[in-house]
């Protein structure tokens, strides 16, 4: 009994190594975890805490081996929400190319750019992703679709809101495949590249938010192909 709770102690605390975690001290397992050294804090002007019940080694010696397996099993439940937790924000974050296919440019970036239709300054909110027409676009996360219009400029465009304050932005599409208050996954499909709208030729134009305030994508996107996105930076 004895030998399985030191290796589940030490599992545990791999895992919560690994994560970044703090060793939990309000409950048996985490007293009896591997000693380690608490981050520096100034205790000049701070009283202690009452709720500190951290035992030392001499200590755990008397604690049963019932209790230190259940405080373990507390801890390790623990440990199992934070996973779910940190996966469902992992899966909302827009993490990759927003169309499926290898055959893309990036002909404009985020930034300060001249129009092509006006010659003026503008700034552009997001990345126009060249692609052959019907290229599919799918979505970089999952999340819930909240517009699936049309606009002069835009054209089709579609709008998805994620749980963690971004949303994303789909324009000049040939075709939207989803419908408002559609949930959707990484990677399924919404629509196909097209020209509809303002547009000078077929592509994507790819917008993120954060809080309703536009970001380079270039921040998100983790395949993106070092070689596709040479126009874009000259």
């Amino acid at each position: 009994m004895i030998q399985i709770i030191d290796q589940i102690k030490k599992e545990e605390t791999f895992i919560r190594n690994f994560l970044g975690l703090e060793k939990s001290g309000t409950n048996m397992g985490g007293e009896g975890l591997e000693k380690v050294d608490p981050p520096y804090i100034d205790t000049s002007s701070t009283p202690p805490l009452a709720t500190d019940i951290s035992l030392t080694s001499s200590d755990e010696s008397e604690v049963s081996p019932i209790a230190r397996a259940r405080g373990l099993k507390k801890d390790l439940q623990e440990l199992i929400d934070e996973l779910i937790d940190r996966k469902s924000e992992w899966n909302t974050k827009p993490t990759i190319l927003p169309v499926a296919s290898t055959e893309y440019f990036i002909t404009s970036g985020f930034g300060w750019r001249n129009s092509p239709f006006t010659g003026l300054r503008e700034f552009h909110r997001g990345l126009d992703i060249s692609a052959k027409r019907g290229t599919p676009v799918i979505a970089p996360a999952d999340g819930t679709v909240k517009e699936c219009e049309k606009d002069l400029h835009l054209g089709k465009f579609i709008r998805i809101n994620h749980d963690n304050k971004l949303a994303t932005l789909y324009g000049h599409l040939l075709q939207q495949n989803v419908k408002v208050g559609q949930n959707v996954k990484r990677g399924d499909l919404i629509g196909l590249v097209g020209n509809s709208g303002m547009s000078t030729g077929y592509h994507l134009h790819y917008e993120v938010c954060k809080d309703n305030v536009s970001v380079n994508p270039y921040q998100h996107i983790l395949n993106l192909n070092t070689s596709s996105t040479m126009m874009a930076m000259q």
